[in-house]
């Protein structure tokens, strides 16, 4: 599952991933569920904080996947990604936002500051 992703204008989308089940490596051929869009796997990585390669991803492992996406409309958070050879029969369930949105009011009185916060909700449909 990714669960963010930006771009780096020299290797294309950087996706930060979590493998749920199996394994990921470098040459595999995935298919991203939500978009239908093939890529070959160019890198995996895990982060230390430095990007540091490593052979293969396994079962809740978090890393990076690098595979030469040029739109980062592609590897939206959420996605569920899946080995051409060993499809996945159905998408993971959703990623669940755990951020929260926050503004800093303050006081003038007190010269003290509270938050107030907000935590999105998704609407089923």
């Amino acid at each position: 599952m990714l669960f963010d992703s930006y771009y780096d204008q020299y290797r294309g989308v950087v996706s930060a991933v979590r493998v749920v089940d199996g394994t990921m490596r470098s040459g595999a051929r995935l298919r991203f569920l939500q978009t239908g869009a093939t890529h070959d796997v160019e890198e995996v990585g895990i982060r230390t904080p430095a990007m540091v390669e490593v052979d293969e991803l396994g079962p809740g492992e978090v890393g990076y996947l690098i595979a030469g996406i040029k739109d980062v409309g592609e590897a939206r958070v959420g996605e569920t990604v899946t080995e051409v050879a060993h499809p996945a029969t159905k998408p993971l369930e959703g990623y669940q936002n755990p951020n929260r949105w926050c503004s800093a009011a303050s006081t003038r009185s007190t010269a003290t500051s509270s938050r107030i916060c907000a935590t999105p909700s998704r609407s089923s449909s």
